[in-house]
């Protein structure tokens, strides 16, 4: 019942791969919430917040004085033939150089219990 709630308000949602142009799929939704306790959420709440704060970096680098480039860690050819690196992005400075506004996070429970976070998107 409530996946078709969803389809019926649009929280529908699209993914991507090599292989596909996209596959829609319906939101995730757990009526029942996952508690995480305080000392493992501050853990993971500075994990995740230095994942992204190393993607701005990453993004704001690639946009302007491009070092990783010329220093030779990732190659040229690798960022400037991504299929969403925008070329009319560089010199662009963004409000308090914030490129990724919406980060989506999996948290996972690994074997012993313990929380991890798989990927950033």
């Amino acid at each position: 019942m409530l996946t078709f709630h969803f389809c019926i308000r649009a929280l529908p949602f699209t993914v991507y791969s090599q292989k596909d142009e996209g596959i829609e799929r319906i939101f995730p939704f757990d009526l029942i919430p996952r508690v995480i306790p305080y000392p493992e959420w501050d853990y993971l709440e500075r994990g995740l917040t230095q994942r992204v704060t190393a993607l701005n970096l990453f993004l704001n680098d690639i946009y302007h004085e491009q070092r990783i480039i010329r220093d030779k860690i990732i190659p040229a050819e690798l960022i400037f033939g991504a299929k969403h690196f925008r070329r009319e992005m560089i010199g662009v400075h963004p409000p308090k150089k914030v490129y990724a506004h919406i980060i989506g996070s999996d948290l996972v429970r690994d074997d012993k219990g313990g929380i991890t976070s798989s990927k950033t998107i």
